[in-house]
């Protein structure tokens, strides 16, 4: 990636691949000479509220644009006529719309998150490549019958937003696995209803010279030592209305519901402080099963030849599922999406790796249990959590389990709503785990056929 700069020869300026421009540069811009190499360029913080007539023409192989930060009013129309672009950001400028030919088939990674826009053109129906959609913090109220055709759709972020109505259309979608749906009228009530109130540690007093952990958009974590306990404790930002996930507030207090519910591989909170942070079991030795999506791999985790999947045995995998599956039961019975199932945001100790905790809750939502739109949430989710055995299987040390081959086709069998959710298959992976111990020892079972009650 080259930055441009004087030292770089004007000549040599088109053979470049990787274009960043940083500094804030002239409006209108213009463009001397075609840059025919370039397939990423880097616009961000440019004070741009436009981009040239005959752009696509200047840049005629640009995969990747970047253009956050800057003043935008509407994604421009110029972008579709780049014939090759895939991934688009135009996070933080000043967006009320979307030109409706900006929109183009080749198209797999949209990032608008912070902006005003209030309604997607249906021509985002021409977008069946579209993997990946970033949509939190706009005004977006309805989302357009045409969704149904973005059938390659797998994450999508909409937390923030002013959607009335549960977004039925989208929710069907075959690959939909992520979604952030939180802070959007039709959820409040819901949300409002269903918050914990956690307890106060008085005798924790925070610092801002302890031990940092971690950091991000949402908040940083550090690490204190209370009542001979080190924990962590994680300060969120209250000076950040949004992220790509949701609120900060609103991730802190669907932590601590989930807290509640006392399962082995959703992360202990202790309590919060005065100034209202959370504080967690420190989780010493833990590392993530998986490394966080690439540009190439768009929507899927990332597993290196380093990655602690590959330490696994398929006992320790089957562990590690079994507790996963648990968890998102209980979460799912309470009306709880997760939001982020991945393998990134899967820890497991390294030095025990029977252990296993589930974290980050920022793009976690509460939703009306047993109502239609829940259903489908399920399957969502259902969705993500068969992609992550599947990767986990395809990783593991001594070869693929045959148990969780069939866990994963259970995920994606097509059963009626009632079927298809965690509580049910939560107990086929019961059953058969148990007729799998039976064959092993020569022994019958009684294979009884649980009957499930609809949803209420």
């Amino acid at each position: 990636m080259t930055s441009c700069s004087s030292e770089i020869p004007i000549d040599s300026l088109p053979e470049l691949e990787r274009l960043v421009i940083l500094a804030k540069l002239v409006v209108p811009l213009s463009i001397t000479f075609p840059w025919n190499n370039v397939h990423t360029l880097n616009l961000t913080n440019c004070g741009l509220n436009t981009l040239p007539i005959g752009f696509e023409k200047a840049f005629p192989k640009l995969s990747t644009l970047f253009l956050s930060n800057n003043q935008f009013q509407q994604v421009p129309e110029v972008i579709g006529k780049c014939p090759h672009l895939q991934m688009v950001a135009f996070k933080s400028n000043q967006l009320t719309s979307i030109h409706p030919e900006a929109l183009q088939a080749q198209l797999r990674w949209l990032i608008l998150t912070d902006n005003q826009i209030t309604t997607i053109p249906h021509t985002i129906g021409r977008c069946t490549r579209l993997q990946k959609c970033m949509l939190s913090g706009n005004q977006i109220r309805t989302l357009p019958d045409a969704m149904a055709q973005c059938i390659n759709l797998e994450l999508i972020r909409l937390a923030s937003n002013q959607l009335k109505e549960p977004p039925i259309i989208l929710f069907r979608l075959p690959k939909l696995a992520w979604i952030a749906l939180s802070d959007n009228p039709f959820l409040h009530s819901v949300f409002a209803a269903r918050s914990t109130v956690l307890k106060v540690l008085e005798d924790l007093e925070e610092s801002k010279d302890a031990e940092i952990l971690g950091q991000g958009a949402s908040g940083i974590t550090r690490q204190y030592e209370y009542q001979g306990q080190k924990v962590a404790v994680k300060t969120y930002n209250t000076e950040i209305n949004i992220t790509s996930d949701g609120l900060p507030e609103e991730e802190r207090r669907i932590h601590c519901a989930a807290a509640a519910l006392h399962c082995s591989a959703l992360i202990q909170v202790l309590g919060q402080t005065v100034r209202g942070s959370l504080v967690m079991e420190l989780l010493q030795d833990f590392r993530a099963i998986g490394d966080p999506p690439s540009f190439d791999s768009c929507s899927r985790d990332v597993y290196s030849n380093d990655s602690l999947v590959h330490a696994l045995t398929i006992q320790q995998a089957i562990t590690i599922v079994s507790a996963l599956l648990q968890a998102l039961v209980k979460l799912h019975e309470q009306g709880i999406c997760h939001g982020d199932f991945y393998g990134h945001n899967i820890l497991v100790c390294a030095t025990d790796l029977h252990q296993v905790r589930l974290s980050d809750f920022g793009a976690a939502f509460f939703y009306e249990k047993g109502s239609l739109y829940g259903t489908l949430l399920e399957r969502i989710e259902l969705r993500a959590f068969a992609i992550f055995v599947e990767e986990v299987n395809t990783g593991l040390k001594d070869g693929a389990s045959q148990l969780l081959r069939e866990l994963v086709a259970r995920c994606r069998k097509e059963e009626p709503s009632s079927e298809n959710t965690f509580d049910c298959v939560y107990i086929w992976w019961k059953q058969t785990q148990l007729t799998d111990i039976a064959k092993e020892f020569g022994l019958g079972i009684d294979e009884t056929v649980v009957e499930e009650k609809e949803p209420n």
